[in-house]
């Protein structure tokens, strides 16, 4: 909390605007103002690219006399942190889902948050009426926090999990990673989950080491979080809906000028359409390669895991052996070599099954649509051919390779198996994803939504 003051702080210093002085905006002198922004999810999630959208809109649009600072990932601490910083005064900008704010004043918001309750109609009816205006009104009055945008409507919340979830009745038992909120607790409680309270910053290594089976959350937050890189099941059940809300501290924007308000709310509103489009453009593909990363991806990865570990001990055991014993092992080099070709191949495997390659597409990525997929269709078929030429190649050289390496007598044809196996599992891969490209897509199947647990509505 005091590290993510003083980093506001040390930004707010020396920057002339914040106290009054003006700036040139057409004919009208404007103050400077500098707003750091905070958010709890990755840098590469939607939601922060939406924010970094709009602050260069608006610095674009106020001439430079609105900064925005971006702080994704949790940067000023979890959502509890970052909203009493917004309320003392210590952060500007804010976003969250908005029943954040049921902790904070506004209790009401705790029934956006039961499951199986809400259709995505009734929903966004709750968002326009006066009902959920009087919370906002509320929370400015009382905790001195505006509401800039609440229309950035999020994906249906999916349960990622370890166990398979076919029925309400596989629920019961499971061990739920959910949000600090007594609603969904009492929820849970009434539908037989037993939910953990964690940090989604815990979430990864809580999945990983079983102690939790499952997490909720919209697909792309999956997707960003890598959670489907340990997890063998995305439920697609529409547990609940949710949006984000952006909100700013109130004596902030009073300090702001009448013209700038109204581009910064414009451009906060606006934002809405853009952040919605572009998650539901790349949900698809999100959920394509969550699929493709399934067990066969696993198990490459945990055998690359396995040959880290592997070549760390070999190398530790050989400088232990080398500089403490004084007796070096003479075959410690030789088999580190072997295994390191092994590990390339398995992690570029890897790679490939979850379409995580470097690209520079800064320029293919302006392109039409079309030119973009076509593009992408012309590569993957170049780069199956190069691993069909090095399978072809390898096939060919394998009885010729009779030698063997001098320390452990390893025959040199087994330095090339992971290079011949792993091209033909990459060139697999490559075929599928062409055959998906073309062929009519299956949506994913959805499971029956349980009723909403009564206890709550009660």
């Amino acid at each position: 909390m005091l590290l993510a003051c003083l980093v506001i702080g040390c930004q707010s210093a020396g920057k002339p605007g914040n106290e009054g002085e003006a700036g040139d905006l057409g004919e009208t002198e404007e103050p400077m103002i500098q707003l750091p922004w905070g958010n709890t999810v990755s840098a590469e999630d939607w939601n922060t690219k939406t924010m970094e959208m709009v602050a260069e809109r608006v610095y674009e649009r106020t001439n430079g006399t609105v900064k925005i600072d971006i702080f994704p990932a949790n940067q000023l601490g979890n959502a509890t942190t970052q909203t009493e910083m917004m309320i003392d005064g210590n952060l500007d900008m804010f976003t969250e889902g908005s029943t954040n704010m049921q902790d904070f004043g506004v209790p009401e918001m705790g029934i956006m948050r039961i499951p199986f309750l809400w259709t995505k109609e009734g929903f966004l009816a709750l968002l326009d009426s006066d009902l959920y205006a009087s919370w906002e009104d509320r929370l400015l009055e009382e905790r001195g926090i505006r509401t800039l945008a609440h229309n950035w409507m999020r994906q249906p919340v999916q349960i990622i999990s370890n166990k398979p979830v076919r029925s309400a009745e596989d629920l019961v038992g499971l061990r739920l990673r959910t949000t600090p909120s007594p609603t969904i607790r009492l929820a849970c409680e009434d539908l037989g989950i037993n939910a953990v309270t964690i940090e989604l910053a815990e979430v990864y290594l809580s999945l990983q080491q079983g102690l939790v089976d499952a997490a909720i959350g919209p697909t792309d937050m999956h997707y960003s979080n890598g959670f489907y890189e340990i997890c063998d099941y995305l439920i697609m059940i529409d547990f609940s809906l949710t949006n984000y809300t952006t909100w700013i501290n109130e004596k902030k924007f009073q300090s702001m000028s009448e013209n700038q308000q109204q581009i910064l709310i414009e451009e906060c509103i606006a934002a809405g359409p853009y952040y919605m489009e572009n998650v539901e453009s790349v949900v698809g593909e999100y959920i394509k390669e969550m699929e493709a990363s399934g067990v066969e991806g696993k198990a490459i990865r945990a055998l690359g895991i396995i040959t880290l570990a592997t070549i760390i001990l070999i190398i530790s055991i050989g400088i232990f052996w080398r500089y403490v014993l004084k007796d070096p092992l003479y075959w410690v080099e030789e088999l580190a070599s072997f295994l390191l070709v092994h590990l390339c191949y398995f992690s570029a495997t890897v790679i490939t099954i979850q379409r995580r390659h470097a690209a520079a597409d800064f320029l293919i990525s302006k392109a039409p649509e079309k030119v973009q997929k076509a593009v992408a269709v012309f590569g993957s078929i170049l780069a199956f051919l190069f691993f069909l030429t090095v399978c072809i190649s390898i096939a060919n050289l394998l009885p010729n390779l009779v030698f063997t390496s001098p320390a452990l007598g390893i025959p040199r044809k087994f330095y090339y198996y992971p290079v011949f196996s792993m091209s033909a599992v990459m060139g697999f891969v490559l075929i599928v994803d062409l055959l998906n490209t073309f062929l009519p897509k299956k949506e994913p199947e959805k499971l029956d939504r349980p009723q909403a647990p009564k206890a709550v509505l009660e």
